[in-house]
């Protein structure tokens, strides 16, 4: 089992963080053959489902808001489990409001792609959506693309040497790029080919990722690339072995 994720944070005193979550589950030789996977998150109150998507709002000073869209599976079945008890009887029984994410599938690698945003009631939230591409796995939020890797990585800091995205944009758009090699040099290109934003990246001479192994770079209108920041944000690690987990979060 391995979990990536990427943190979106809000500006200063802002109102919307985006939470991207790429939970990857391997089928050992000596796994149950009826063994399924599931993905939940625990939530205060009951969301409002919508085929891969759910939303809860919760009435506090701000009231708040929570989107999930679940981009993988492509087959996700999304459903509620009520509370369970009361928090005066932990841990005998669950008391939150709890999502469930099932599949049907079987694979080896089971991949469970989300992308949780929390607002402001009120405010609006951001579109999302799966990218295609190879060695990374992709998701859009509004203008802020987040790849992460597609297989379970195997060595400290990560394993690809390269990767390429599409996405359907025309608009300038923020790149984060988490679970690759920590102060690796990588060389990136951009091009439109239509209504479609072509990227692609391997060990090179332009962006130099952080210390917690994330390259982080803008795209202009003109397609032009250029580093996000000027120094290392991340200074998280990445643990391999029988549980891996990598996680940083951006301004």
């Amino acid at each position: 089992m391995q979990r990536g994720l990427v943190w979106l944070k809000s500006d200063e005193g802002g109102s919307h963080d985006v939470l991207v979550v790429l939970d990857l589950a391997r089928h050992s030789a000596s796994a149950p053959a009826a063994l399924q996977e599931r993905w939940q998150l625990h939530l205060d109150e009951a969301p409002t489902i919508s085929g891969p998507s759910a939303s809860v709002t919760r009435s506090a000073t701000p009231p708040q808001r929570v989107d999930v869209d679940v981009l993988l599976p492509a087959d996700a079945t999304l459903s509620v489990t009520p509370p369970e008890g009361n928090n005066d009887t932990y841990p005998g029984v669950v008391y939150t409001h709890r999502l469930m994410v099932d599949t049907s599938s079987d694979p080896v690698d089971q991949r469970f792609f989300v992308v949780v945003q929390a607002t402001d009631s009120g405010n609006a939230t951001t579109a999302t959506s799966l990218l295609s591409g190879t060695g990374l796995l992709g998701a859009m939020i509004g203008n802020d693309i987040v790849l992460l890797p597609a297989d379970p990585v195997t060595a400290d800091g990560g394993d690809a040497t390269s990767f390429t995205v599409t996405a359907a944009t025309t608009e300038a758009v923020r790149v984060f790029a988490a679970g690759l090699q920590p102060n690796q040099t990588f060389t990136v290109v951009a091009s439109q080919n239509g209504p479609d934003l072509n990227l692609s990246a391997t060990f090179g001479d332009h962006i130099v990722t952080d210390g917690g192994g994330v390259l982080a770079f803008l795209v202009d209108a003109s397609r032009t690339v250029t580093a996000l920041y000027s120094s290392p944000i991340f200074s998280d690690g990445f643990e391999s072995g029988g549980v891996g987990e990598w996680s940083n979060s951006a301004p």
